[in-house]
């Protein structure tokens, strides 16, 4: 089951959870209609319709889930969807981080 928090880190508190739909479109159900025991990375890919994920480099997710890249201002979550065996954020500009709960290194993509 997927748990979907709106504005995890209390950062975007002007924007009603209506408007953050909007902004976040499609992609929250992508992530909850991905199985929860398959990877999330190929349930991405095959919904998306447009070949591999890239995966940006460079950048680090945070413990709360702000992603932050070297000379760019910290993203925080607009959207937080905790999975069995991951956690996905969701950010503006369609920028998803998913972290593993196992530690291994998230992975950053742009999904617009």
């Amino acid at each position: 089951m997927t748990t979907i928090t709106y504005d995890p880190n209390n950062k975007h508190s002007h924007i009603d959870e209506a408007t953050i739909d909007e902004l976040v479109g499609i992609l929250q159900y992508w992530v909850v209609a991905t199985l929860e025991d398959s990877d999330l990375i190929k349930g991405l890919e095959d919904k998306y319709g447009f070949g591999k994920l890239y995966h940006m480099n460079g950048g680090v997710v945070d413990e709360d889930g702000a992603y932050s890249y070297p000379e760019d201002p910290t993203l925080h979550p607009i959207m937080k969807l905790e999975r069995t065996n991951e956690t996905a954020y969701i950010y503006y500009h369609a920028i998803v981080s998913i972290v593993y709960k196992d530690g291994r290194k998230p992975f950053i993509s742009r999904m617009d």
